[in-house]
């Protein structure tokens, strides 16, 4: 979906060159360094904590000194030889990004100050932008829309599950990670953006032009169904949303519950303390998930011993990921759950988010998790006991035209499921 450009080869090389390199000097150390004099101020938003410290034989590896030297003289011909205009803030932002790009891990990156505000402001629940919960798709990292909000500037402006965000503000953002992506759409309320999708149903690119609102995520929606099932949809994990789901079980049991459906569907994740959270509710005395860091370190995450003695089914799709994918696992090896649906996503790694003195931050992965039973499921995703084959295009439908939960032929099985 990327369009060509045609560049000069000269220039654009050089100057990319001249990052990473700038990169490596500056960043490496002070990576390490601040990861260790921060220490009182990392945010464990998505599980664990930073382990202790260890070998840094790959980063001592390197000549500091030639590094230094030789990113001096780059920088010295870059100052006399480049023609355009160079601005330093937006040079010192890249030479920060360039060196977590060599990792070739999507989920360890550098937040500008700017970026990290805005993913704060997702985590929370409520945030100013366009009103879209998004995913990254495992295939091609490109950003997949997954919900519109109603109320929402995207709603006003025709965006629909399943299109795929591919510009902001006429920027190629195909190559970029989530959270970057979502920095560039958030903004001040009242402003305006333009989104560039493709829409894989119509075989083309739409420009939506989108005003920027204060949106409140509602990340629970539950009902009651017939014959005492309970149903309760949960689209990611962020603050408020162990609150939401543990107040609509005990709802929906006052309201004669005997058997209850979660819906995990096209739901990518979050904070996995949250999911514990909710967990824990449903759940016996025991271990809930485990990580593992790099140096063989484990933390359990440990459930209490009050449960939900119903039977229970979670629905699942190729859209359900890490911390929903936690969820289904852990629900699964306790034999609470049975899990319906199509193969999950296979995100099994954990990251921590730390925030930096100038207002930036550092999303790193630094563990693997595990269901109870030892199972990690990175790269493969969790089979369904009980696949149901509907497609994205069926399943987008029935979200747009339908939501009566007859025609919805995953519930429909798993509500079966549920009578045996």
């Amino acid at each position: 979906m990327q369009e060509e450009r045609k560049s000069n080869k000269f220039l654009p090389g050089f100057f990319a060159g001249i990052l990473v390199t700038l990169g490596i000097c500056f960043v490496v150390v002070g990576v390490f360094f601040i990861i260790t004099i921060n220490s009182s101020k990392l945010s464990m938003l998505h599980t664990g904590a930073i382990p202790g410290t260890g070998s840094t034989e790959e980063v001592d590896s390197i000549d500091w000194d030639e590094v230094s030297k030789k990113s001096q003289t780059i920088a010295e011909m870059l100052n006399q030889v480049y023609m355009g205009d160079i601005d330093p803030e937006a040079m010192e932002q890249n030479i920060y990004k360039g060196i977590f790009s060599s990792l070739n891990d999507p989920y360890t990156v550098y937040y500008t100050p700017e970026e990290y505000a805005k993913m704060m402001e997702s985590d929370s629940g409520v945030y100013c932008g366009a009103g879209v919960l998004v995913t990254q798709l495992s295939d091609s990292n490109l950003v997949q829309i997954v919900r519109v909000y109603d109320g929402s500037g995207a709603k006003d402006a025709g965006m629909q599950p399943g299109d795929v965000i591919v510009k902001v503000n006429d920027e190629d953002v195909t190559a970029l990670d989530l959270n970057s992506v979502v920095a560039l759409i958030r903004g001040e309320e009242g402003t305006w953006v333009k989104v560039t999708i493709y829409r894989e149903s119509e075989k083309k690119y739409i420009d939506c032009n989108l005003q920027r609102r204060v949106v409140t995520a509602e990340s629970v929606d539950y009902k009651m169904l017939d014959d005492g099932v309970g149903y309760i949809s949960v689209s990611q994990f962020d603050e408020p949303t162990d609150e939401q789901f543990i107040a609509a079980v005990e709802k929906l049991l006052k309201e004669g519950m005997t058997s209850l459906v979660i819906d995990m569907r096209d739901n990518p994740g979050g904070l996995v303390d949250v999911a514990v959270k909710m967990l824990d509710r449903l759940l016996p005395k025991g271990v809930i998930t485990y990580t593992e860091d790099k140096y063989g370190n484990r933390s359990p995450y440990n459930s209490d011993a009050t449960e939900l003695n119903i039977p229970m089914a979670v629905l699942i799709n190729g859209n359900s990921a890490s911390a929903s994918e936690i969820f289904a696992g852990a629900l699964r090896d306790y034999d609470k759950a049975v899990l319906v649906g199509t193969k999950s996503f296979g995100k099994g790694i954990v990251q921590t988010v730390i925030p930096l003195d100038d207002g930036s931050g550092i999303k790193i992965t630094f563990a693997k998790y595990f269901s109870p039973k030892g199972t990690n499921i990175h790269g493969s995703g969790f089979e369904p006991d009980v696949e149901v084959k509907m497609s994205e295009e069926e399943y987008r439908s029935f979200r747009l035209n339908s939501l009566d939960p007859k025609d919805d032929t995953v519930l429909q099985e798993a509500i079966k499921n549920l009578r045996k």
